[in-house]
Parts: C-alpha cells; sequence; structure tokens
C-alpha cells in the first residue's frame, strides 16, 4: 500500500501478523511532519500487538503492572519493548531503577499511537457486535395475516438490546413482497403459503390451517368443529375476492353444496376479526390473524374441511441471510410456535379451543 503524507487525508496501514488493516483517515492535528518518516516504515516491523503492549507501559511505566493489564508476564512485555525498540532503531524508554520514563520519541509515538488504538478498539467492538447480531440494517416485508399479528411482535421482540440495528418494515400483498424480495429491495420476507418462484428460498417456518372466528355468545360457540353446513345460515364475512384464501374457503363451501356469496367482504383477516367482534357476522380466517382477538370477545373453532396454511420466510437463494436475518427468522419462528400453543401474539392468559 502506497501512503503518501497529506495532512488531513492520511491513511496509514499497520499490519498484524497478515491480516489487519486500518486506514485512519482525517487525523489533522494528531500527526507532525517530523513523524511521517517512522510511520512510513512502521508498518512494515511495527504489528498491532506490538502497539498495544507499548501503549500499556506507557500508561502503567512498568513492565509488571502492564503485564497484569495485558494478561501477559512480565518477561514477555519486557521481551517485546526491547524487540520493538531494536526494530525502530531507537529507545522508546529510559531505565531509571525499576519505572521506564518514556523518551521523546517515545512520547511522540505514543501520542500518533492513540488514535489507532481507538480504532482498533471501535473494530472488535463492532466484529463483536456483527457476531452477536447488534449491529446492522435489515429490510423485512410481511403479507397481511402475519404482518398483522405476529411479525410485530417479533419485531418488539428483536429490537430489545439492539440499539445499534435500524430496521424498516412494511405490509404488502404477496405480489408485493416477492417482487421485494426479488429485486433486492427486501432482505426478509414472511407471507402464508407463497407460490414457488425461481430464485427464492421459501423456508416453512410452521404448519397452520383456516378457522372459524365468532362472537363468544354465539350458539354456535357450543360446537368445537364447525363446518360449511353449520354455517349455511349464517353471515359469514368473506376475505378479499382475489385472494387465495378466500378461493380456498369458497371451494370448500361449494363442495358441500353451500353457497358462499357474503355480503361483507374485507381485504385481511383481521379486519373480518375486527367485524366479527361487533357482531357482523363470522369469519373463515387463517389461526395467525385470528389469533390475536381470542381475548377480545372471539372465540376460535376447528373447521372442517381442514384448510391447510403455512408460515414460511422467503429470501433470495443467491444471497444468503446475514447473521442479523437469520437471527430475526429464529425469533419470528419462536413466536409463531408460541403463538399457535397459546392463540395468541402476545399475553399468557389467552387460549384457544380446538380439537
Amino acid at each position: 500500500m502506497d501512503l503518501h503524507p497529506t495532512l488531513g487525508n492520511l491513511s496509514l496501514a499497520i499490519y498484524a501478523g497478515d491480516v489487519c488493516q486500518l486506514h485512519l483517515e482525517a487525523i489533522c492535528g494528531t500527526l507532525h511532519d517530523t513523524d511521517y518518516c517512522w510511520l512510513w516504515w512502521s508498518k512494515v516491523v511495527m504489528n498491532l500487538r506490538q502497539l498495544e503492549i507499548f501503549c500499556a507501559v506507557m500508561r502503567c511505566r512498568t513492565t509488571i503492572a502492564a503485564s497484569y493489564e495485558l494478561g501477559l508476564s512480565q518477561p514477555a512485555v519486557s521481551n517485546a519493548i526491547k524487540h520493538l525498540e531494536s526494530m525502530l532503531g531507537f529507545t522508546l524508554f529510559d531505565r531509571i531503577g525499576n519505572r521506564l520514563i518514556p523518551t521523546a520519541e517515545g512520547q511522540s509515538i505514543f501520542q500518533d499511537a492513540q488514535p489507532l488504538q481507538l480504532m482498533a478498539a471501535a473494530l472488535d467492538q463492532r466484529a463483536k457486535d456483527l457476531k452477536d447480531t447488534k449491529r446492522g440494517h435489515l429490510r423485512v416485508l410481511s403479507t397481511r395475516p402475519l404482518g398483522d399479528s405476529v411479525i410485530p411482535v417479533a419485531i418488539s421482540r428483536f429490537m430489545r438490546g439492539r440499539e445499534n440495528v435500524s430496521l424498516y418494515f412494511d405490509v404488502q400483498d404477496m405480489n408485493g413482497v416477492i417482487g421485494a424480495v426479488e429485486s433486492g429491495y427486501a432482505d426478509l420476507a414472511f407471507a402464508l403459503t407463497p407460490p414457488p418462484r425461481p430464485g427464492l428460498e421459501l423456508s416453512k417456518l410452521a404448519d397452520g390451517r383456516m378457522v372459524c372466528a365468532l362472537p363468544e355468545a354465539h350458539p354456535l360457540a357450543l360446537k368445537q368443529v364447525l363446518s360449511p353446513i353449520d354455517l349455511e345460515h349464517v353471515p359469514v364475512i368473506g376475505l378479499d375476492p382475489l385472494s387465495r384464501l378466500r378461493s380456498l374457503v369458497a371451494a370448500a363451501f361449494h363442495e358441500a353444496g353451500v353457497p358462499f356469496s357474503p355480503n361483507l367482504n374485507v381485504l385481511q383477516g383481521a379486519a373480518a376479526c375486527s367485524l366479527v367482534s361487533n357482531g357482523l357476522g363470522v369469519a373463515i380466517v387463517d389461526e395467525f390473524s385470528a389469533s390475536r382477538w381470542i381475548t377480545q370477545g372471539l372465540v376460535i373453532r376447528a373447521f372442517e374441511p381442514s384448510i391447510a396454511v403455512y408460515a414460511s420466510s422467503v429470501s433470495l437463494k443467491d444471497r444468503p441471510l446475514t447473521r442479523l436475518g437469520k437471527k430475526f427468522v429464529q425469533v419470528a419462528t419462536e413466536l409463531i410456535h408460541q403463538t399457535q400453543q397459546t392463540g395468541r401474539a402476545a399475553g399468557p392468559q389467552a387460549s384457544v379451543r380446538r380439537t
């Protein structure tokens, strides 16, 4: 790497073994013209470990105290300083009794080494944060069944203790979610039973099913399983006529010989449950959308014939998820399973009566 000693724009490379390279920019005022000579060639002979030992001795003024700070033996510290002085060609300390008194050259190097130590510490912390998924950026999308139920709660759990993580979240229809992942706009998405597409990685997180949501006081709440025949003379709130889930529900009614022509239609399962809670009928929705309404005056009953759905994460096959993305999927998966067990996305007291 070529170095050009220009004040205010210095790229300084310090090598630790063969792998560590740090770039220091805009440190005008911390380096002096007379110091560039040693900076120029110290990159060849001075590594970060030696710099760490040197700075510890500068602070402690004895090799014994420095050895305690570094967790090294006193001879190792003493030999490292002697070796460094030999490579540099001048002494860094005057030995007076048991104390080491920095020379003018040692003071000069220490002054300029401190920004490097701060950068190295920052680099170490950044690497640790990345390893522990405490730093980074994530763009997450979801279709409405999961985006209006479990994913917001998953985000709340995920962001705890992650002040250095920035996360963008949006809810879109299936086409919007798929397109966002395919274009690279979103790192990760969640959907119910997404269609297979070339280039997409679909990972099943949990199996689910469509259920019937109805008011607690409804006569049919006494039954544990409801069928289209049970609902023949009951107002049913329909999902979006263009949605695949709507078509599956309609097919179940038609196969049972029961007409399916709802007077009320909504875009999403959560909206259907809201209408149910206001006494406007019953609704056949996915269990994830229904789960959050358990303690709001609704009961959930199994629906037969069974209509299977599954929660899935969606990502690009040729762009593996980061550690941060994988951690979010883990948090979301755990919450989805908890939701299925407890009957809602939050709160331990709710339960779903199921067969």
